[in-house]
């Protein structure tokens, strides 16, 4: 298909649902070829010619659960990259249930089994999936993206202040004349974005969405990284989860920042002076 040409690993790493997509393509390939592996087996050392659908069968109690759980685990991973607990929690609730599963179909399918027994049998079997899974994901995932180099800017570091109810209203302010770009992501598609089309950028984990002209567009980068890139004249942090273009600013509230898209942001205690004196420069 000519959609499909020159889709790399990476590329699809970063499509929307790429750790379903990605799951399902590895987790069918491995099933198919356990489920080939089983037939053989019964066929040239067990002598008993069970049928491929018996194999297949096999191959999915063993294995099948995982074909659920590690979408689920890359995604907690990917957004959680940062929060270790978070992330370890997660893992071992995984391997909870993955054991649990084939377990009690041990148990529901040979009554002279005991629960000790199979636990001991598909334990390490279920830990050696969980461990592959997450160096899968470091290999996929684990690596920044690489973004263009450009003249690092100082990070903005407001002080706190009281501040009153009643919204201070920005003056029109002229376009940015500040010209960089960005390579962004949008599906498929890689895009070199100007940095004075954006509106604002929100976190989304390790990566940052980034909001222009009514577009959603998917950098992999921290906000901090993402800052560090960006002309210092025309970005300010409002919030740890959220970075706007002044040129984009409109009006300014106690707890709220709201743009010229009518969009309305929430602003952390510490920012509150520096955009308050940005309105008022």
């Amino acid at each position: 298909m000519p959609e499909l040409r020159g889709l790399s690993l990476k590329k699809l790493a970063h499509l929307p649902g790429r750790e379903i997509t990605l799951s399902l393509m590895g987790w069918s390939a491995f099933l198919v070829y356990r489920a080939i592996h089983c037939q053989l087996y019964n066929v040239y050392i067990n002598t008993n010619d069970s049928g491929p659908f018996k194999s297949i069968i096999w191959a999915l109690q063993e294995y099948g659960i995982w074909v659920i759980l590690t979408p689920i685990l890359w995604h907690v991973m990917s957004r959680y990259k940062r929060r270790t607990l978070t992330v370890a929690l997660c893992a071992v609730i995984a391997l909870c249930i993955s054991v649990s599963y084939r377990v009690g179909i041990d148990l529901w399918t040979t009554p002279s089994s005991s629960f000790g027994a199979s636990l001991v049998y598909f334990l390490p079997t279920h830990i050696s999936v969980l461990a592959f899974l997450m160096i899968c994901w470091l290999i996929i995932y684990g690596q920044p993206q690489k973004t263009p180099r450009t003249q690092p800017s100082q990070v903005i570091t407001p002080n706190t202040e009281a501040s009153s109810n009643n919204p201070i209203e920005a003056a029109p302010t002229p376009p940015s004349t500040t010209q960089q770009v960005l390579t962004v992501q949008k599906g498929s598609a890689i895009i070199a974005l100007a940095t004075n089309e954006i509106d604002y950028i929100s976190a989304a984990g390790n990566y940052v969405d980034i909001f222009s002209r009514g577009q959603t567009y998917l950098l992999r980068a921290t906000m901090k990284q993402l800052s560090d890139q960006l002309p210092q004249a025309d970005f300010v942090r409002i919030h740890r989860s959220y970075i706007i273009n002044v040129n984009a600013l409109k009006s300014l509230t106690a707890d709220a920042v709201q743009l010229r898209t009518e969009q309305t942001l929430p602003v952390g205690a510490k920012y509150h002076r520096e955009i308050k004196n940005l309105l008022k420069s």
